[in-house]
């Protein structure tokens, strides 16, 4: 009998954890909309985008330096199973005198360090680095290693980081190992809602996947758009679905579900007039690409 019972009490509890598991990653949570306060205000951002002396970027260029999968019931609550491509990019604003990068996808090491090594393109990290070296600025949309682990692997680049005070001292999950001299270096830029950084390039904060989540609007001199928006949206259907990753996602990064769903439905409103590119969407970068927003591979700037 004793036995029997052991038994019953072991799958029983293989029961309640495989339960806990299935809660935790594929149920799709229900958030509060009327508690939303977050909103971005386009009319004000392309105003501000075009408040700075000097010519707006001519080009936003793109590098895929690795991809991985995962599955989409992860990504997205309540999708299938079926595994999902994820790219890691990096951006480089293409200015007449100068280039600003926007997030700088991570080194080897690092990418071996989170099992994204076997699709690495040690060429697009070569013009990464590249581009690190003879870059005016650089800015990340949030402090995860997959997005702004690459400049912190040369102590020499943290001087080209402008980061908000959240990013750099933030208690996220996933961070880069940012070392003292690094640290030091990186300069801190404050600010609440939104900010011009360059003509043609705007900052909105956005803390929800983390707390220093901000996206980065960029308008180029031609007029053409395009919001970066880090992983305030991994995939383009968790915009589509105004839901966010699975509840484990929000317990390793310590973010604020909630804001993050207050910002896709704010997103999804917006995309049928501004085009927003995702954190991860191989789908959503191939479709920017054949439109023109960006352009394949870093360039070195005009001397």
């Amino acid at each position: 009998m004793k036995k029997i019972l052991r038994v019953l009490l072991a799958i029983l509890g293989v029961l309640v954890v495989g339960a806990l598991i299935v809660f935790v990653t594929l149920v799709r949570p229900r958030y509060h909309g009327e508690d939303c306060t977050w909103d971005l205000d386009l009319a004000r951002v392309r105003q501000l985008a075009q408040s700075l002396p000097g010519e707006a970027p001519k080009e936003i260029r793109v590098e895929e330096v690795t991809r991985l999968e995962m599955p989409h019931a992860v990504a997205c609550p309540g999708h299938d199973w079926k595994m999902s491509a994820f790219g890691v990019y990096a951006y480089q604003l293409v200015f007449a005198d100068r280039t600003i990068l926007v997030d700088t996808a991570m080194s080897p090491a690092q990418a071996k360090e989170a099992h994204a090594s076997e699709k690495y393109d040690d060429a697009a990290w070569k013009r990464v680095t590249k581009a690190l070296e003879t870059a005016a600025e650089v800015y990340v949309t949030h402090e995860h290693a997959d997005h702004m682990g690459g400049a912190f692997t040369d102590d020499r680049w943290a001087s080209k980081l402008r980061l908000n005070p959240r990013q750099l001292d933030s208690k996220s999950g996933s961070q880069p190992t940012i070392s003292a001299g690094a640290r030091a270096a990186a300069k801190v830029v404050p600010y609440e809602r939104y900010l011009a950084v360059a003509s043609g390039v705007v900052l909105i904060a956005a803390p929800g996947h983390t707390t220093g989540s901000q996206m980065v609007y960029v308008r180029r001199a031609d007029g053409a758009e395009v919001l970066l928006i880090g992983d305030t949206a991994w995939l383009a259907d968790n915009i589509d679905d105004e839901q966010p990753p699975a509840k484990l996602a929000f317990l390793i990064t310590k973010g604020d579900a909630n804001a993050n769903a207050c910002q896709l439905s704010s997103l999804k409103r917006l995309q049928k007039d501004l085009p927003i590119m995702t954190g991860h969407d191989p789908l959503r970068m191939a479709q920017l690409l054949e439109r023109g927003v960006f352009v394949r591979q870093f360039v070195e700037p005009a001397r």
